[in-house]
């Protein structure tokens, strides 16, 4: 999804919201990596919980690409996880750091 925030891009401060704020830790040494384009993995903790004796939360990976155009002012979010409900809330929870 791509994403036109209203304030002009700063490249650090887009990575540091997703480190800091998303707490995605940071995925180095992807071919494209570059000041624009930051990669960030994390485990997401559900509220649902896991079938089985134990009944622990079920955890979710997910691997993020933020790909930032500073020229047109806008941000490509890409993620990837198992559950399209855990990638949807990856969505909104960009979104809310970019807007």
């Amino acid at each position: 999804e791509v994403f036109k925030p209203p304030n002009r891009i700063v490249p650090a401060l887009v990575f540091e919201g997703m480190t800091k704020s998303l707490r995605f830790g940071p995925v180095t040494g992807m071919p494209d990596e570059s000041e624009f384009v930051r990669y960030g993995a994390c485990s997401l903790r559900t509220g649902a919980l896991a079938p089985g004796p134990n009944q622990e939360k079920i955890s979710v990976g997910c691997l993020v690409k933020i790909e930032m155009n500073v020229q047109s002012n806008a941000v490509r979010v890409t993620a990837r996880t198992l559950h399209p409900a855990a990638t949807t809330a990856v969505f909104e929870s960009a979104r809310s750091l970019l807007f």
